[in-house]
């Protein structure tokens, strides 16, 4: 009995460890690498699939993927199969923070209409609202305590600026024009009956007398009264007269008045303007040997003209300034003034080139229309993409881009003589380069005697276009003619001064029987070709050529 009972246990025994050597299992970890919450182990039969758990979470992190830790590779639940033990990794991303806000508040202090709250980026500006307005009261500006605000400034924190007010104390004064009209003078008199209209009431009375005419005038600036008395006995000639009125007539007439701080101009009888309604805006350049702004000469009252923006080797021009403010060009100028011109001084660098046997000079049309148009995005710093600007939108080839959307900035009527930062063929950096290929135009387009290029800006617009993208002029150009319009490799200079806000592309030399391998820093052309000086750049380089 024994003896059956041990070998019925040792046959039931043997098929178990037949069944676990044909069903071999596999552990699966899970590491979720900071995440949450903790996934359990899972054990698979060998050659099964992984059950993909929930996707973790963790702050500040976006999940990715599970990865498996020998292999480094991500593990695809649905295909790859378990054959050892493994352990799975959790990958994440990490979510940058949004940035912090700051809010900046606005106080009217009774003015309208109310300024909304703005909520900006720390370290941002804010934003300067338009001026409110409040009745009985100018607006001085935006303050932070008893400080004008500047916008320029960096925010950093929260912020309340106060609307400032000054209160105007309005004042009537009583400006009397006593008016003389001598005996036995025919025609009518006409007097002004108000400062701001062309309106004259007219007196009949004929007789010898003194008539007076009150005005009310309104203003917070007027402080003072003015008296306008004049006895004419005799006649004006008609060419002295200011009004449409004739010969022979008495002509004591106020009109025309301008009211300005302690101060109230008119015209004399006759229309002579008093001595004091000119006033002279100078301009100083503000350094050593600068050549003298012409000023300006304006009517009381009158806005000053902005003049062109000077130039200065080394500096970059920050604007007029008055009293060391920048001045505002849409005020009335009420007296003499002097605006300095403000610089800041610009950080640059130079750049020599060593050539070894090469040239600057476009060996093709193709590379010479390349160089043209990148001088002329350079020169125009337009919104657009270089590409778009040179290619076309959504194209990579051909020169029919956006460029010739700007070519009334390109020249202007007449071949240029001193540079005009006005206009590219004209400017500083760029006209000695690109003059010679204006002047092969020009040459061209005089074919037809109708036209030219210097002295007609829109043949001009035409032909460069039509240059430049091959295409052929019109029936009466023969092509014996258009040979003049062959490749032009002109030579040229590159400019070897920059400053240090310019990010420099560098041009590409030009060999006969070489290729150009690249710039670099040293003779021995150690390390890596340099395409580009980057921004803020601000030390002496030196580039030598290499050649194949």
């Amino acid at each position: 009995m024994k003896r059956r009972l041990f070998a019925v246990l040792s046959v039931v025994l043997f098929g178990l460890l037949l069944v676990a050597c044909g069903d071999k299992n596999y552990k699966v970890t899970f590491d979720v690498a900071g995440g949450t919450p903790a996934i359990a182990s899972q054990t698979i039969k060998e050659g099964g699939l992984v059950t993909k758990p929930s996707d973790p979470t963790k702050d500040g992190h976006t999940f990715k993927l599970w990865e498996e830790k020998t292999s480094k590779k991500e593990w695809k639940f649905a295909t790859d199969k378990v054959t050892k033990n493994i352990t799975l990794i959790a990958q994440w991303e990490e979510v940058p923070p949004e940035g912090e806000k700051v809010t900046v508040t606005f106080e009217m202090k009774g003015g309208t209409p109310a300024v909304a709250a703005q909520t900006i980026d720390k370290g941002a500006k804010a934003t300067k609202p338009a001026d409110p307005t409040k009745d009985g009261f100018e607006f001085l500006g935006w303050y932070k305590g008893e400080t004008a605000y500047n916008f320029t400034a960096a925010v950093n924190e929260n912020l309340t600026l106060e609307a400032k007010w000054e209160e105007l104390i309005v004042k009537t004064y009583q400006l009397e024009f006593v008016v003389t009209v001598p005996e036995n003078t025919e025609g009518d008199v006409y007097v002004a009956t108000s400062l701001n209209e062309w309106a004259y009431e007219k007196l009949v009375k004929q007789t010898a007398g003194t008539y007076k005419l009150t005005l009310d005038v309104t203003t917070n600036k007027l402080t003072l009264e003015y008296k306008y008395d004049n006895d004419h006995d005799g006649q004006y000639p008609e060419t002295d007269l200011s009004g449409a009125d004739r010969e022979n007539r008495i002509h004591n007439f106020v009109s025309g008045f301008n009211l300005i701080e302690d101060t109230v101009l008119g015209w004399k009888d006759g229309g002579y303007k008093e001595e004091d309604e000119q006033v002279t805006v100078s301009f100083d350049l503000n350094y050593q040997n600068a050549l003298p702004l012409s000023p300006q000469t304006l009517e009381v009252g009158a806005k000053a003209i902005r003049p062109f923006t000077p130039t200065r080797e080394g500096y970059l021009f920050v604007g007029w300034y008055l009293n060391d403010e920048v001045y505002n060009f849409a005020e009335a100028v009420l007296n003499d003034i002097t605006l300095i011109a403000h610089w800041e001084e610009r950080l640059g660098y130079t750049l020599e080139y060593h050539l070894n046997g090469g040239s600057f000079v476009y060996g093709t049309k193709e590379l010479m229309v390349e160089g043209f148009l990148m001088d002329l995005y350079d020169y125009l710093s337009p919104l657009e993409s270089l590409s778009d600007f040179m290619h076309g939108q959504n194209k990579t080839t051909g020169f029919d881009g956006l460029w010739h959307g700007y070519v009334s900035r390109i020249f202007a009527g007449g071949r240029p003589e001193e540079v005009d930062e006005g206009f590219f063929y004209s400017s500083s950096k760029y006209m000695e380069k690109w003059l010679p290929f204006f002047d092969v135009l020009e040459d061209f387009v005089k074919y037809n005697p109708e036209q030219s290029f210097y002295g007609d800006t829109w043949a001009a617009g035409i032909r460069i276009r039509q240059y430049i993208i091959g295409e052929k002029p019109a029936q009466f150009w023969p092509d014996s003619q258009l040979e003049l319009m062959p490749e032009i490799p002109i030579s040229y200079q590159p400019p070897t001064e920059f400053e240090a806000d310019q990010e420099v592309v560098l041009p590409k030399p030009y060999h006969e029987t070489k290729t150009f391998l690249g710039w670099y820093d040293n003779p021995n052309f150690v390390g890596n070709p340099i395409a580009k000086i980057e921004l803020g750049t601000t030390e002496n380089k030196v580039l030598y050529a290499k050649w194949s």
